[in-house]
């Protein structure tokens, strides 16, 4: 804390947001007024209704507003609840959460073909295929391996037309980018040029110039379909500034494909990438510090990464910091902090 002090006068109230009241006493509960919103009362269409009102030209036409609603009340509530009944998730997300990443990800895939071609007449194509994909790795995103066998099926059905109860709306029309029949459909991306297709992953494979001098062959990465997809998802988040997870099991090269491409394949005259390793004994003081230590101060209380430059942090282990006594995992608490309210730390 900064250690100033702030008077309260008569007129200003106190609001505290907490995830639980598990630690709190009978006289807190008793003294403050407790406001309980359920989440699943509220929803995810607010989350929708919002995001539609902020989509730039031309995406805030009628036509393409329309479209969105009706993808996502076709699409989004049998997705979200296939995810829960029958599929077996990596790490437990929540209806809101998978609604977030699927909006962020159909921003982020549809931004740079609507900005280079706003005029374009394959523009309702971009938005049904862009839809799909994202709707894949959002809602889909956080499957196992069986999961994502019943979610292609899933999706195969729903956009086919072929699940009486989830009916295509009449305003969609006719699906133009129907998935590819071999394969699963994490297999493709969509790609927004012409009329748009489903690619292979395999197609954006790049092939490695193993006879380089300057290549040491404890840095040589084999490209394969999963570090293509993994690094286009990451490419993505890290133009856009989006916040992004990597989950799987202890030594599938999570951390190798991270390093790698900030090291190696970012334009260091644009970002600056550093690491934070968390253990079991990580403080929110000692991640305060490791970040406050690389960035450099601007004036009394903003600090920055260089001039020019935008930083990205690639946080590994983040599971590993202990709980403490009321069941918190405070370093993990100040990035919740530093990431919903995108401000600095004090």
């Amino acid at each position: 804390m900064s250690g100033e002090i702030i008077q309260m006068s008569p007129q200003m109230s106190l609001i505290f947001e907490a995830m639980d009241l598990s630690q709190a006493s009978p006289a807190t509960v008793s003294r403050c007024g407790m406001i309980y919103l359920e989440p699943l009362q509220l929803g995810w269409l607010p989350l929708v209704t919002s995001w539609l009102s902020t989509l730039p030209e031309p995406l805030d036409q009628k036509e393409y507003q329309e479209l969105f609603e009706d993808l996502f009340n076709w699409i989004v509530p049998p997705a979200l609840r296939m995810r829960q009944k029958k599929c077996k998730e990596l790490v437990p997300t929540s209806n809101s959460n998978n609604v977030v990443s699927l909006i962020r990800l159909i921003e982020m895939l549809l931004s740079d073909a609507v900005e280079k071609e706003p005029t374009s007449p394959h523009i309702r194509k971009w938005i049904m295929g862009c839809f799909a994909f994202a709707t894949v790795w959002s809602i889909g995103g956080t499957c196992d391996g069986d999961g994502r066998v019943l979610f292609d099926a899933f999706m195969r059905d729903i956009i086919a037309g072929k699940m009486d109860k989830h009916p295509m709306p009449a305003a969609v029309g006719k699906w133009e980018h129907p998935f590819e029949e071999r394969g699963l459909v994490y297999d493709f991306m969509f790609e927004m040029k012409g009329k748009g297709r489903w690619m292979h992953w395999n197609e954006a494979i790049k092939s490695i110039n193993y006879n380089d001098k300057n290549l040491k062959v404890q840095d040589i990465i084999v490209p394969t379909m999963d570090t293509v997809r993994y690094t286009y998802l990451m490419e993505l988040c890290i133009k856009y500034g989006k916040p992004l997870l990597f989950v799987g099991p202890t030594g599938t090269g999570k951390s190798v494909y991270v390093k790698d491409k900030l090291m190696n394949h970012v334009e260091k005259n644009l970002y600056f990438p550093f690491f934070v390793n968390f253990s079991a004994r990580t403080s929110a003081n000692q991640t305060q510090n490791i970040i406050m230590a690389r960035l450099d101060k601007r004036r009394k209380g903003i600090f920055g990464p260089p001039m020019g430059k935008k930083c990205i942090i690639f946080v590994d282990d983040m599971n590993m910091p202990a709980l403490e006594q009321y069941g918190a995992q405070p370093p993990i608490e100040l990035l919740r902090q530093f990431l919903t309210t995108a401000s600095g730390m004090t």
